[in-house]
């Protein structure tokens, strides 16, 4: 006998309102369409979330959570069993979300919100996501910073993007919103070129050394 799955009512509002941002925006979509959609009412909205912009937040919330850790998961094996590689870094940030795209429970239409949020000029959605994800986007800016070497990413900071539109065409021809979740740390790369003397005396206390392969605090 089949197995009947029950949402809860918080479920329905955010699977609603995660297929309907995905398919006309943020700005596009009404609360009456969500509760419509989630055949609930609007005091139910009130009651789990309060307002739109705080639905709009826990969509995101909802599924960047266990993206972002996953990530950083497998950032660190990359780091430590790939030294002086880029791919497997590359690899790290795109895969969870090519993952998530091809998943059958609502991932296919998350991705298409994340390109909602750089498509749109939502100046509180960009607040919170750089406050509650920023710090992944930094992690991999200075992953990918260490790998490549400083002075090469200083002298030009759209390198790594290349790279990694040319290493997930080779991965999934054809996948979409691919070159929004790559403009997402090229900002970040962007902002430490802008930035170089101050990340490099950050971040130069402990390169991993080029002779031994290990984060001896040599400075090259």
């Amino acid at each position: 006998m089949p197995t009947t799955v029950h949402f809860s009512t918080k479920d329905r509002i955010l699977g609603a309102a995660e297929e309907l941002f995905a398919q006309y925006g943020f700005a596009g979509t009404s609360l009456r369409q969500v509760t419509s959609r989630a055949d609930v009412n609007i005091a139910a909205v009130n009651y789990h979330f309060g307002s739109k912009e705080n639905l709009v937040n826990e969509v995101f919330r909802r599924r960047m959570d266990e993206m972002s850790e996953q990530r950083l998961t497998r950032l660190k094996a990359a780091v430590k069993d790939h030294p002086g590689d880029l791919e497997p870094i590359l690899a790290a940030f795109v895969e969870p979300a090519l993952a998530m795209a091809q998943d059958r429970h609502g991932g296919g239409a998350f991705i298409r919100v994340i390109a909602r949020a750089y498509a749109e000029k939502n100046d509180g959605l960009r607040k919170f996501l750089s406050d509650q994800y920023g710090h992944v986007l930094r992690e991999f800016g200075k992953a990918i910073i260490e790998e490549m070497g400083l002075k090469d990413v200083l002298k030009d900071g759209t390198r790594f993007t290349d790279e990694m539109k040319r290493f997930v065409n080779d991965l999934r021809p054809g996948i979409r919103f691919v070159g929004d979740l790559i403009k997402g740390v090229g900002q970040v790369v962007g902002e430490l070129v802008r930035n170089g003397p101050t990340f490099a005396a950050a971040t130069t206390q402990r390169r991993r050394c080029g002779h031994c392969a290990t984060r001896c605090g040599t400075i090259r």
